[in-house]
C-alpha cells in the first residue's frame, strides 16, 4: 500500500468517526445544556467538513499535468490542508470561545448529563480508533525517530492534519468531561464555560500550527538540509563535475521534488557529450533520492 493510500484510509476513518460523533455530541449538548459539549460538537462538525476537504485535495492532486499546470496538481493537497486549518480555527475555535464566554457571563446549571457522559465516552473510543489509524500511517511514511522529528520531517500535510485534529479532539473530550464534571461537583456552572474556552484555545493552537506547515509548502518549501547535502554529494561525486554553483529544490507534492542545479563541467571531460554527463548525474540523483520527480541540470 502506497503512502497516499495510507493517507486516504486515515482520512476516511476520521470522516466516518467525526460524522457520527458530531450528531451524538449535538444531541447530548442540547439535552444537558453544557456549552463544553456543544463546543465539542462544533469541533467535530468542523472536523467532518475538513475530512471532506482533505479528500478533495487527494482527488485533485491525482490529476495529470496539463498545459496550465505543467508540474501537476500535487500542491492541491497543501492548499486543502491550509483550508482545513482555517476551518478549524473559525468554526471550531471561535464557536468554542464565544459560547464559553457567554456561559461565564451568564452561568446556569447543566441539565440531564447522563447521555452527555455516554456520548463523551463513545466519542473518546471512536476518536482513539481514528487516531490509531492516523498514527500507524504516519509511522509507515516517516520511519523511526522521535515523534517531533517525524512531524518536522513529514511532507504529507493531509496526514499531519488528520493526526493533529484527532489529537485535539481527544484533548477536547477530556476538557469537556472535566468542565461538565467540575461544574456539577463544585456547583459552579461557569466552569463549564471556562473549559469551553480552553477547548477553543487548543483548537486555535492546532489550527495555527497546521496553517503554518501548509503555508510553507504552498510558497515553495525546499528539501531538508540532510537531503540537500546528499544531493550535493551525489552531484559532486561525478568525475566530470568540478563545481556546483547552485542547487534549488521545491516540493511540488508531498512525495514529488523539483530539482534545479547549475553545475560546472570539468575541462578534462571536454571530449564527452554534455547530454550524457547530465543523464548520468540525473540517474544518480534519482537513485539517491527516489522522491525526485523533475530534474533540470544547467551546465556551464
Amino acid at each position: 500500500m502506497t503512502g497516499s493510500q495510507h493517507t486516504r484510509r486515515a482520512v476516511i476513518a476520521a470522516l466516518l468517526g467525526n460524522g457520527a460523533i458530531t450528531i451524538g455530541k449535538l444531541i447530548a449538548g442540547m439535552m444537558s445544556g453544557s456549552v463544553s459539549i456543544l463546543a465539542e460538537a462544533a469541533h467535530s462538525f468542523a472536523d467532518t467538513f475538513n475530512q471532506v476537504f482533505l479528500l478533495i485535495g487527494l482527488w485533485v492532486a491525482k490529476r495529470p499535468p496539463d498545459s496550465r499546470h505543467p508540474f501537476g496538481y500535487g500542491k492541491a493537497r497543501f492548499f486543502w490542508s491550509f483550508v482545513t486549518a482555517v476551518m478549524l480555527f473559525v468554526m471550531g475555535g471561535f464557536f468554542s470561545v464565544y459560547e464559553g464566554v457567554r456561559k461565564i457571563l451568564d452561568p446556569h446549571p447543566v441539565g440531564d448529563v447522563f447521555w452527555a457522559y455516554v456520548v463523551l465516552g463513545v466519542a473518546f473510543v471512536f476518536e482513539l480508533g481514528s487516531l490509531a489509524v492516523a498514527v500507524r500511517a504516519f509511522r509507515l511514511q516517516n520511519g523511526g525517530g522521535s515523534f517531533f522529528k517525524r512531524v518536522k520531517k513529514t511532507t504529507d500535510t493531509t496526514l499531519l492534519t488528520v493526526l493533529f485534529e484527532d489529537s485535539a479532539a481527544l484533548i477536547g473530550l477530556v476538557l469537556a468531561f472535566l468542565g461538565l464534571w467540575l461544574s456539577q461537583t463544585l456547583n459552579i456552572p461557569a466552569l463549564d464555560g471556562a473549559f469551553s474556552v480552553f477547548i477553543g484555545i487548543v483548537l486555535f493552537g492546532v489550527a495555527v500550527f497546521l496553517a503554518k506547515v501548509s503555508r510553507d509548502f504552498l510558497i515553495g518549501k525546499g528539501v531538508p538540509f540532510d537531503v540537500q547535502m546528499k544531493m550535493e554529494e551525489v552531484i559532486m561525486s561525478h568525475p566530470c563535475i568540478s563545481a556546483l554553483d547552485e542547487l534549488l529544490t521545491m516540493y511540488i507534492s508531498p512525495h514529488d521534488i523539483l530539482v534545479v542545479a547549475h553545475v560546472v563541467v570539468d575541462e578534462k571531460c571536454a571530449d564527452r557529450l554534455i547530454g550524457n554527463i547530465i543523464e548520468e548525474v540525473e540517474k544518480a540523483l534519482r537513485e539517491a533520492v527516489p522522491d525526485i520527480r523533475y530534474v533540470f541540470i544547467e551546465p556551464e
